[in-house]
């Protein structure tokens, strides 16, 4: 099994070592000041310092929120420009950068990074908004031809065993940009109370720095003379006609590495157009400038821990690519997950503008510390990823240019989207998750056909030891994509060759065989499953209880209800500190509190966080009381005005479950569905890291055992939280026989779409089999969510599904 492998073979080593001591042998007469000059390492050093003046300072600038504008719309619509420019330019990027050279391309790129910076100084000078538009074209078509022979140089200099941290040096220069450009920030705009805006002295700084990157461009070796330092060489191909590599370009962009990660490219810097608005809109312009000196300094830790286990010599590069996909895939959900709830949060109160010194700072900063690590960590794993497939230099810039400009595409897309949201960031937010989200299974399948050499260094070894040895290695360069797949079905047994039949196919699907398209199913209905455990977590466990709420009761139907079963006057219970309603979800229980102003009436939203959450009537009338009186509250007013509470509820005290209970069924629901989310992960991390135990028999269904447990926890912890309800106010309700209309809220609408997403993903390898299950416990589901409503109701819901699936 290639996956399994942890050491490269002994006779491979043998031709690696002869290959690097001849290739040793042909530098020592290399003067010694050459030797240092074409060095691998001093490339993507002089390589590293031109990103550090050139696209560094351009997100210095975008890290000032808007470009330091008062408002972000006139950045945005540059910024959109400018990527849309250089998407077409990395599109035709790889003929142009074969032809000029790397080197060349370098320069002419280089010359263009000025312009950026010149602009936001006219603008901020004179106010001419104009240039700062044009700028984005001009700028883009230059940046463009500097980017895609910027990825094929990142991509080809590194020798094999070390591609993550030379990777890791060029994302870390790239983020000691923005932290210089902070400090730069800071220093000029330290002052609290500024309004907008930052001076002009701000961006003749970064105009000086973008000037620097020329004379570093030229200092650029090309790459028949680079010397790396494990002795290889890097492989070229001959200089091609125009018009071949126009269709080599074309065959790039539809080849299968490139529409597998095409996804992933469109994602991998969708973020900062959504970022870059959120900081403009609610945060000062020091605390921009902060955000930006800050912000960079854990990447500099992610980036090289990365690295190190993407040049983990133990692990086969297979699973190392497995490794740190889920390592990036990860980390960016926890980031997603929290971006999303303080959007939430600042959409229902406007926070105005935080700065430092607000207690707000931090969980609103925090979110923005770290994309600004788990971004470049997806751009430097999908680098290393695709010089992993790669012949040679040149397919590397073309495969550069393809994944440059399916990346500008996303920026251009986030930006204009951007101009059209301007005051609500959360839309970018949950696209970009969603990005995130359709990416993760075609990377999945690339990921897992990635070769456990480099195609390349292969190619290299081929060609320095001559052909005998070439013979040799000719049998051992693994270049076709599909050749794991070919070796699984040419092991399957007779009968399973021999079965053509829909019968043999549902057989194959359910783990009896080895169809590849078993294998692609049982993948997507992982997947499914978790999306559907992050959705319940997203929405059901959330801080802000209220517009995610899992159920909700409304102060008149309790009031009533109460009043039905005790026979006491609904005058007497109704009081003004009584809410609306009150919104249940896992992490609490929120109300609307109505406050006296001197003009108008303001409403405000007061929230008890707690776990398990109050859910007994005298609780829920307790917490209303001290929330509408705020700091005049004492112990004896609340007691007073609980009084015509106390005294009816003590009526009925016999008739109510006791208050223990539905605690304990709450701590078993949150247990059920963290379990389950555990369970999801942990099948999705051993789906991939151990692929082919998919071709066993006993192996598969284990795995579908497990996938089945964890649907069925999940809908564990629905059940549970449904009795729990049934304690307080819901048994009340119950009580009096009053309808129970309008009191499930979205929270348990998402809840409900998970479930059925678990079931539906199980049914996709289960099939027929399962179908029939899915439909037994939806009916156990429905019965069991109904069980406070009459036996009419249930009865309707039977009948309905009875008559669409009759036995």
């Amino acid at each position: 099994m290639a996956d399994s492998k942890t050491t490269v073979s002994s006779p491979e080593n043998a031709r690696a070592e002869s290959v690097r001591v001849a290739d040793m042998t042909s530098t020592r007469d290399v003067p010694l000041w050459k030797y240092i000059w074409r060095h691998s390492l001093t490339q993507m050093i002089l390589l590293s310092i031109q990103a550090f003046c050139g696209p560094a300072m351009s997100d210095a600038i975008a890290g000032l929120g808007g470009g330091g504008l008062a408002t972000p719309q006139v950045s945005n619509i540059s910024t959109a420009l400018r990527y849309a420019a250089l998407a077409f330019t990395c599109c035709m990027g790889g003929p142009i950068v074969n032809k000029l050279g790397v080197k060349w391309a370098l320069v002419i790129g280089s010359m263009s990074f000025p312009i950026q910076g010149s602009a936001y100084y006219c603008n901020s000078k004179f106010g001419n908004q104009w240039y700062l538009i044009l700028s984005g074209v001009i700028g883009g078509i230059g940046t463009g031809c500097w980017y895609v022979a910027e990825a094929g140089a990142i991509m080809t200099l590194a020798p094999s065993g070390a591609r993550g941290k030379y990777l890791a040096l060029w994302i870390v220069s790239r983020n000691l940009g923005q932290l210089v450009g902070g400090a730069i920030n800071l220093s000029k705009n330290n002052e609290k109370g500024v309004s907008g805006g930052v001076t002009p002295d701000t961006y003749i700084a970064f105009l000086i720095i973008e000037c620097l990157a020329l004379p570093f461009a030229f200092m650029i070796t090309p790459f028949e003379h680079v010397i790396r330092s494990d002795g290889t060489k890097i492989v070229t191909a001959e200089t091609l006609s125009t018009k071949l590599e126009i269709k080599r370009i074309a065959k790039t962009m539809t080849s299968r590495l490139i529409v597998l990660s095409s996804i992933w490219a469109v994602w991998s810097f969708f973020y900062s157009g959504s970022w870059s608005t959120y900081l403009g809109i609610y945060f000062t312009v020091r605390s921009r400038a902060l955000s930006s000196l800050i912000s960079p300094f854990f990447c500099i830790i992610g980036c090289f821990g990365l690295g190190f286990i993407l040049d983990a010599k133990k692990l086969a590069q297979r699973r190392r690519a497995q490794i740190g996909l889920y390592t990036v895939v990860i980390l960016n959900v926890g980031v997603y997950i929290w971006s999303i709830i303080m959007q939430v949060r600042f959409k229902r109160n406007d926070p105005g503008a935080i700065d430092w010194d607000d207690g707000l700072f931090a969980t609103s900063f925090l979110p923005y510390f770290f994309v600004q690590t788990t971004g470049p960590l997806s751009q430097s794993y999908m680098y290393w990823l695709l010089s992993s497939f790669a012949t040679d230099a040149q397919e590397n810039v073309r495969n550069g240019a393809a994944f440059r400009c399916l990346e500008a595409i996303g920026q251009a897309i986030a930006y204009g989207m951007n101009t059209q949201t301007k005051s609500d960031p959360l839309v970018g937010f949950c696209v970009t998750f969603a990005l995130l989200g359709a990416s993760l299974l075609p990377m999945i399948m690339l990921v897992n056909t990635t070769p456990d050499r480099i195609p390349a260094d292969e190619i290299a070894e081929q060609q320095a030891m001559g052909e005998k040895l070439g013979d040799i290695e000719g049998q051992a360069v693994q270049t076709d994509e599909g050749h794991h797949f070919d070796q699984l079905q040419s092991k399957l047994s007779p009968i399973q060759t021999s079965a053509m039949s829909c019968n043999n196919f549902f057989l194959r699907i359910i783990g009896v065989g080895e169809a590849r398209v078993g294998i692609i199913w049982f993948m997507l209905a992982i997947l499914m499953g978790f999306i559907a455990n992050i959705v319940v977590l997203v929405s059901c466990a959330s801080p802000d209880t209220q517009p995610v709420h899992l159920f909700k009761v409304g102060s008149a139907q309790l009031v009533n209800a109460t009043a039905n079963v005790t026979g006491i006057s609904p005058n007497k219970l109704q009081m003004a500190e009584l809410p609306e309603y009150w919104y249940w979800g896992f992490s609490g229980v929120c109300i609307d509190v109505q406050t006296r102003g001197l003009f108008e009436d303001r409403k405000s939203v007061s929230c008890k966080p707690a776990f398990p959450p109050v859910f007994s009537v005298e609780e829920m009338i307790q917490f209303s009381i001290q929330a509408h009186l705020g700091d005049s509250a004492t112990e004896s007013l609340v007691k007073k005005k609980m009084a015509p509470w106390t005294s009816a509820l003590a009526k009925i005290q016999d008739d109510l479950v006791d208050p223990s209970r539905p605690r304990d069924l709450m701590k078993g629901a949150a247990a059920l569905c963290v379990i389950s989310t555990i369970l999801s992960a942990v099948i999705m991390i051993v789906t991939v890291f151990y692929f082919t135990l998919l071709r066993g028999i006993l192996q598969r269904w284990m795995l579908y055992a497990l996938a089945l447990l964890d649907a069925l926890l999940f809908v564990g912890c629905g059940i549970m939280v449904g009795y729990a309800m049934r304690e307080g106010p819901r048994g009340i309700i119950e009580l009096a026989g009053m309808p129970e209309s309008g009191i499930y809220g979205p929270g348990n609408v998402a809840f409900t779409l998970g479930a059925l997403i678990k079931f539906v993903a199980m049914e996709v390898f289960l099939c027929l089999f399962l179908l029939s299950l899915v439909i037994v416990l939806w009916l156990l589901y429905c019965c069991l969510l109904c069980c406070v409503h009459d036996e009419e109701k249930i009865k309707t819901k039977v009948e309905y599904i009875y008559q669409y699936f009759p036995a």
